[in-house]
């Protein structure tokens, strides 16, 4: 076999390239697959989980990032927005003392693209994170609120198979009840019931063909704002997500 020029970045590549088919691998599992040391194993992991090629979900186990997703479609959707989307959860974040974050809808995926967070309010998840977050926060309900009965039926099986979000899952009544709420209002609040700690609102942001591709979410301590602020959130939300609709729409 022909020996790479560049080792460590073949190595990396061959990674991403496992996990891309496997979907999900721990630590000890790549580096038996790919006979890799530990140290060289880490200090790769390392650079692609910074860069977020990759990302590590909640049971520990490396998964694509946000930058593959981007990259892949780097002519469309999220890049077209990112930019602009920087600067509005930061004024979200600092306007209304809460922590912003913009998530996008890939392969039945949910990716968290950008956050903008407020030292006195909540951390909410990292940038690059990838899950199947459909049934159990506010941006999975605009999301499938949008969807046909029938993609609705398949993408909950799907996610009820995924362990990492059962543990978290609302009843089936409450995902239904949380869904029409969304498709009704035209955005979605879990109202604290979710996490009773946190209160997270979303709305949603459109491609050409009027479907759901990234969400606008907010997240706050529960029972840190008033109503009336809760609601002025909503239409500022709503009013930022049109004006980044518009912008991948042309």
């Amino acid at each position: 076999m022909k020996k790479s020029p560049a080792p460590a970045l073949t190595k990396g590549l061959e990674i991403i390239e496992l996990i891309a088919e496997e979907g999900e691998l721990g630590f000890n599992a790549i580096s038996e697959m790919k006979k890799i040391s530990v140290s060289s194993l880490n200090r790769i992991l390392k650079v692609l989980v910074s860069k977020s090629y990759l990302v590590k979900n909640d049971k520990g186990k490396y998964m694509l990032g946000s930058r593959i997703f981007t990259l892949a479609k780097s002519d469309s959707i999220w890049n077209g927005i990112l930019k602009r989307a920087s600067s509005i959860l930061k004024e979200i974040s600092q306007k209304y003392e809460a922590t912003a974050m913009l998530f996008g809808f890939s392969d039945e995926s949910v990716i968290a693209l950008d956050k903008a967070i407020n030292v006195d309010s909540v951390v909410m998840q990292k940038v690059g994170n990838v899950s199947k977050q459909f049934l159990s926060r506010p941006w999975g309900f605009v999301y499938m609120s949008n969807l046909s009965e029938d993609r609705k039926k398949i993408l909950i099986e799907i996610v009820k198979k995924s362990e990492e979000d059962n543990k978290n899952l609302p009843s089936t009544e409450e995902i239904e009840e949380y869904i029409e709420y969304a498709k009704k209002e035209g955005y979605s609040d879990d109202f604290g019931k979710i996490k009773s700690s946190i209160r997270k609102l979303a709305v949603p942001i459109y491609n050409s063909k009027g479907e759901v591709i990234s969400a606008l979410a907010v997240g706050f301590v529960n029972g840190a704002l008033s109503e009336i602020k809760v609601q002025e959130i909503v239409r500022h939300l709503k009013t930022k997500a049109d004006e980044l609709t518009e912008l991948i729409s042309v």
